[in-house]
């Protein structure tokens, strides 16, 4: 009987929260890398000077439910001189990572009508419906993102994904090369197409792919599970074996390499 090894396939949509000079990188729930722009845009909102100090001071320390509050102020001020698209993309960006989806499809949209060229706005707004479960609309904001800047490699990794979710492969690993070139130290697109690679039975690249992620990163789990898997498929057994325990090191509650050094261990125990 065929054992079908056991692949990690995190699939990470990412939303690029990069609007000011001045960002602050965070990690949040289920995989997925958010960039939350912090003080960067705050200077060309000439809000009042005290609403202005605590909403840095708000989104700096990671306190969004305050940060919330004043911008939400903010847009209720009659003042001209406040870059309203500005706050309208940074209050989507916060709102997506409190999981106050629909609230922030809002504001990114206001943010389109009042300037659509802003940087990673399409990207974003592509996300949340991805969280919303709606990939045809994900799948057109990705497309005008890249439409405005054809080098957004997070739009592309995204496009990629849903591609790939569609079992569209060559048009999945079109959009993770294009990732892959567009940012050459983008971990998540070399794993994406690694994984691409791999079902379409093309394991020397795929592997190749997987060790310039491990490259980058060598502690990524999921990385040296799949490479484990591809080492395997081409008789690379013993190689195989230290990646799936390289992979239980770094996260030892990983079940699928666990079900892997087990598969991959059984002949080793037979008679």
């Amino acid at each position: 009987m065929l054992t079908i090894p056991w692949i990690s396939a995190r699939r990470a949509y990412l939303a690029a929260f990069a609007l000011g000079s001045v960002t602050l990188f965070v990690g949040l729930a289920a995989g997925v890398y958010y960039s939350v722009s912090t003080g960067g845009l705050l200077p060309t909102l000439a809000p009042p000077g005290d609403i202005q100090d605590d909403l840095r001071t708000y989104l700096v320390q990671g306190r969004h439910k305050q940060a919330i509050t004043q911008m939400k102020i903010l847009l209720r001020l009659p003042d001209q001189n406040i870059a309203r698209y500005r706050v309208h993309a940074v209050l989507g960006d916060v709102l997506l990572a409190q999981g106050e989806v629909d609230e922030a499809v809002h504001h990114y949209l206001r943010t389109i009508e009042l300037s659509p060229s802003i940087p990673s706005i399409h990207n974003n707004l592509g996300v949340a419906y991805l969280k919303k479960n709606d990939p045809d609309r994900a799948r057109e904001a990705f497309e005008a993102e890249i439409r405005i800047n054809p080098g957004h490699d997070y739009a592309c990794n995204n496009l990629g994904l849903i591609f790939e979710k569609q079992g569209k492969l060559t048009e999945a690993e079109a959009y993770f090369q294009r990732a892959v070139r567009n940012n050459p130290q983008m971990i998540e697109a070399h794993f994406n197409l690694g994984n691409v690679l791999m079902q379409q039975e093309q394991l020397d690249p795929a592997i190749e792919q997987f060790q310039e992620a491990l490259r980058i990163n060598p502690n990524f789990a999921a990385v040296h599970n799949n490479l484990g898997i591809a080492l395997e498929r081409r008789g690379h057994v013993d190689e195989a074996v230290g990646h799936f325990r390289r992979a239980l090191q770094i996260e030892p509650t990983l079940a699928d390499a666990r079900n892997n050094l087990n598969r991959a261990m059984r002949p080793a125990r037979q008679p």
